[in-house]
């Protein structure tokens, strides 16, 4: 009997220790203008299930718009305390992908620079404004404080001597809610370092979003308005966080699976990002139908 006891002893404490954490639903949708039809669209950007505890993060994504992509439908996101990175898992591949925001926001700057022989992109007129709204209304049993974020600019682009204006505006209205985890949703992460032609409003965005208290955006709504003077284009976009509920999560479930090799992706992170729906793209741009051959 003592042998016995031992050993569901040692079987307790061979178990990862369930850590008191949260589960919770998120969708983000886009209110526009179908360009195909010209009449007013719901389009789900995307939408899954997050798991939070001990400073780390994991969101399931459930849908899609970028098929094949690093947050394709199936796929899985995890961010661990305060890092700049994260890792993207993809089961019904057996990989997983790392990216680093940092190097992230590099491509990007690195990518205009390979264009700008033949695209130049200037923005003007930056102005970010920050408002505190103050309470909000309860969102999931949580007290929220409300913030809304102002955003004007100027575009001028120029294409192998060919020179456009555009202006644009967006208000987004966010729900803080201060008792809870600001990692609980890594997807409302401001980039804090950005190159090239952003460089100025992604540092005067990011000076904004420090103004606003931390905890976990619940819920947020951006509306933004594009276009010169002929034709203007408005979409409103919607992120909401649902059935919060207070649970014990085991800490296996921010670990890669064992035996998933690590993959560079398509083209890099950027590449990775938009995965088959990149691919898709330079098939039609070629004439080769929808899909590239494999």
């Amino acid at each position: 009997m003592k042998a016995l006891a031992i050993v569901v002893i040692l079987a307790g404490l061979a178990r990862p220790a369930l850590a008191q954490g949260m589960s919770y639903d998120m969708k983000t949708t886009a209110d526009m203008i179908d360009p195909r039809t010209g009449k007013p669209a719901t389009r789900v950007f995307s939408a899954g299930h997050g798991q939070f505890a001990n400073g780390n993060a994991r969101i399931d994504f459930t849908e899609s718009m970028m098929p094949g992509g690093m947050m394709a439908a199936g796929s899985y996101m995890i961010v661990r305390n305060s890092s700049p990175i994260s890792t993207f898992v993809f089961p019904d591949k057996r990989q997983y992908l790392v990216v680093n925001r940092d190097e992230l926001n590099k491509e990007a700057a690195d990518a205009q620079k390979a264009v700008a022989g033949v695209a130049k992109t200037e923005l003007s007129g930056i102005r970010v404004d920050v408002q505190d709204l103050g309470p909000g209304e309860s969102i999931e049993g949580n007290a929220t404080v409300k913030y809304r974020i102002m955003s004007d600019y100027t575009m001028n682009v120029s294409v192998m001597g060919h020179a456009s204006t555009s202006t644009s505006h967006s208000t987004t209205d966010l729900w803080v809610a201060p008792g809870l985890d600001g990692i609980m949703n890594p997807m409302g992460r401001q980039a804090s370092t950005a190159g090239g032609s952003m460089a100025a409003l992604t540092e005067a965005t990011v000076k904004a979003y420090a103004k606003v208290r931390s905890g976990v955006v619940l819920k947020s709504v951006m509306t933004s308005e594009s276009g010169d003077e002929r034709k203007r284009h408005s979409t409103t976009i919607t992120m909401q966080i649902s059935n919060l509920k207070r649970t014990a999560i085991s800490p296996a479930v921010f670990e890669v699976p064992a035996g998933y090799a690590k993959t560079e992706g398509l083209g890099g992170a950027m590449g990775a990002m938009f995965g088959d729906s990149l691919a898709a793209a330079r098939a039609r741009a070629n004439g080769r139908g929808t899909r590239p051959p494999r």
